[in-house]
């Protein structure tokens, strides 16, 4: 026979459910898929009369010939609410209840004693009041409108059906840090109501079994483990069991804390660990199993509530988020990118992610809003977001030690979300540093208690331990990744629809607008910008001797005189004016918000003189000029008709002898001051 003692190594690592061994306030029996049994725990007899060695070989019924057990155990009787595999049974003058799970082709079921048997449990009434504490807390979970709200409720129906005397509500934080959210304590009890307990107070490979085996109970922390007699070669796995030995770092960490027995609920919302609702007693203390599983049974009902109201939560953030892209879409489309209408945009991006400073690179330029550090380590942020970019959509909220030198940077961009549209375009947003005052359940980083064989240590101290952090941020939640991942996608088929539309507004040879562009600018502009202090005014430019250029030179070289006379205009006029190409050498230009006829014709003037200068050719200087016809835009007038209008000036100009700026002269507008 083969005795598997509880041997465990780190218990950073250890492989927690491969315990060896069990708590010593019940008894264990291993079947094979004959039902027979291979393995027991050293004490058995305690329940059975039969030592472990004599269990093996024997089949189930030489042991329980009034109780049978087909493999699946499906005929086990449940016992309380919350019962899985349950049996209440009396053996001798022995209350029992087993408990069956199975594992691989072997069933292990694990035995105690009945409520009645155990000194200073619960009494009778209240054990048999299991249904009423589950009813009582499902309709108070109802109330609760947060998933702290729900997790708190749970906590006092816990604490209420199990009577610890100290009972906290451990929330785990993104760091897996825990932090005490709400407690209940008996009197003279120390609470740790806020503190802070450091992620490798719980490892990783606890968490794990947290979410697999929701309740777990350490009856006696002074008690030794008993092994189990097991011949198999796999060691057995106990990650379902009732009566696992614990770790003795574990064990050593409740003695350095004052407490003989612990009792913990699992909180797992979507299949994520949330939080652990952990019962202490100063003294050690048995806990029925189906108070177990009923605390299990509420756990699970908070659980689901907890993930409806997250879920809840989300789906408004996730409304909020679409409803801003709608209007971004709209708003672009609409008004087109202008400065103004990005710049309005992304504050409305900053605001929907709770940004304190949002960046933005759009077709090759810069727009903030918000609180932003300075340019150089701005660009540093930049430079170390894009080299370390592991998805199109990627963030921290803590500042990375390259970019801690910056105090800016840690001021202002201790959290980053870093958008990177495509490969010129980009979003950058901003939250700031939120030093944190986190008081600790001792120093987190100070371990003093050695286990042999074991790396970590147990702390001693839990005094509490005060920190300020630096250079933290809130975190970016799940939704919000998403929501960045959708603006991505937005933005994208933005651009690319902008890019259609240019395309199809846009003179390819000159890259000015064309006619229709022309035509949509002008349905654009509102009526006020017409009136008794303003108007809208039309020139049409035709080149002169511009035939002669294509003719001594060839298309080519004419293709680049229209590209730098497009140019040369170009620089003349303001953003709010659209010049275009209409087509061979003909232009036109729509200039709203003019005051004077005076001022049209100096304009006109600086034009001609611009187009006037020296072109250079194949080595030569080749000069053309321009014939500039211009028009009033009246309130209800088309642009076909304002066009027509500047045109019969601009020919008449041109009959002239060209090279000039001519006025239509059936404008009848009263002249201004100046004019």
């Amino acid at each position: 026979m083969a005795l598997t003692d509880p041997v465990f190594t780190d218990c950073l690592t250890a492989p927690l459910h491969l315990a060896g061994g069990i708590q010593p306030h019940g008894g264990l029996l291993v079947l094979d898929d004959q039902q027979r049994f291979v393995g027991a725990s050293t004490n058995i007899a305690e329940w059975l009369d039969k030592e472990a060695a004599q269990l093996i070989g024997q089949p189930w019924q030489a042991i329980f010939p009034s109780l049978p057990l087909p493999g699946a155990l499906k005929e086990m009787n449940h016992l309380g609410i919350a019962g899985s595999h349950l049996r209440a049974l009396k053996l001798g003058n022995r209350d029992l209840v087993l408990a069956g799970h199975h594992w691989a082709n072997r069933t292990l079921i694990e035995i105690e004693y009945r409520q009645k048997h155990i000194e200073g449990e619960l009494p009778d009434e209240l054990a048999q009041s299991r249904g009423a504490l589950l009813a009582a807390c499902t309709a108070a979970l109802a109330t609760q409108s947060t998933p702290e709200q729900a997790a708190e409720c749970l906590m006092r129906h816990i604490a209420l059906s199990t009577g610890f005397d100290r009972v906290i509500l451990l929330q785990f934080l993104h760091d897996w840090h825990g932090k005490v959210i709400a407690e209940a304590l008996k009197p003279g009890i120390r609470g740790y109501l806020g503190q802070h307990f450091p992620a490798n107070d719980i490892p990783q490979n606890a968490r794990s079994l947290y979410v697999i085996k929701r309740q777990r109970l350490i009856a006696d922390a002074h008690a030794d483990p008993v092994p189990i007699i097991h011949p198999g070669s796999e060691p057995l796995d106990l990650t379902h069991s009732e009566l696992r030995a614990a770790h003795p770092a574990h064990i050593q960490y409740m003695k350095n804390m004052g407490v003989a027995a612990s009792f913990s609920v699992s909180i797992v919302v979507n299949g994520a660990l949330w939080g652990l609702v952990v019962c202490h007693s100063l003294q050690p203390r048995r806990l029925p199993f189906a108070v177990r599983l009923l605390c299990e049974h509420m756990a699970n009902t908070a659980a689901l509530h907890i993930g409806g109201l997250r879920q809840l939560g989300r789906a408004n953030a996730r409304h909020e988020h679409s409803m801003y892209r709608a209007r971004l879409k709209q708003d672009l489309q609409t008004r087109g990118p202008t400065d103004d209408a990005i710049h309005q945009q992304l504050e409305r991006v900053r605001q929907a992610f709770k940004a304190d400073g949002a960046w933005a690179y759009f077709r090759r330029t810069d727009y903030h809003c918000g609180q932003l550090p300075a340019t150089e380590p701005l660009n540093d942020l930049k430079r170390w977001l894009q080299s370390n970019a592991t998805a199109p959509v990627h963030g921290y909220n803590r500042i990375p030690d390259d970019l801690a030198r910056h105090g800016a940077l840690v001021r202002h961009a201790s959290g980053a979300l870093h958008i990177q549209v495509d490969d010129d375009n980009f979003i950058v947003l901003l939250r700031h540093e939120q030093p944190e005052n986190i008081e600790w359940a001792g120093p987190p980083d100070k371990p003093d208690t050695h286990i042999p064989g074991t790396a970590l240590s147990p702390r001693r101290s839990f005094d509490a331990w005060k920190e300020q952090t630096q250079g933290q941020a809130l975190p970016w939640e799940d939704y919000e990744y998403e929501a960045a991942s959708e603006l991505r996608i937005l933005l994208r088929e933005l651009l690319d629809y902008l890019q259609l539309e240019q395309q199809s507004l846009t003179d390819p040879l000159t890259g000015l607008g064309n006619r229709q562009q022309l035509q949509n600018y002008v349905e654009k502009i509102s009526l006020t910008e017409s009136g008794p202090e303003t108007f809208v005014a039309v020139f049409l430019i035709d080149l002169d001797r511009f035939k002669p250029v294509n003719d001594t030179y060839g298309h080519s070289a004419g293709d680049q005189v229209l590209i730098e006379a497009g140019q040369r205009m170009s620089h003349l006029l303001r953003d709010s004016d659209l010049l275009a190409r209409l087509g061979g050498d003909e232009f036109a230009i729509v200039l709203p918000r003019q005051k004077s006829l005076d001022a049209l014709r100096a304009l006109g003037e600086r034009l001609i003189q611009a187009i006037a200068r020296p072109y250079r050719l194949d080595q030569d200087n080749t000069r053309i000029s321009a014939s500039i016809g211009a028009a009033v835009l009246e309130p209800g007038m088309t642009l076909e008709m304002a066009l027509h209008n500047a045109d019969m000036a601009m020919y008449r100009m041109k009959h002239g002898g060209g090279n000039g700026f001519a006025l239509f002269e059936g404008d009848t507008r009263p002249t201004h001051p100046g004019a």
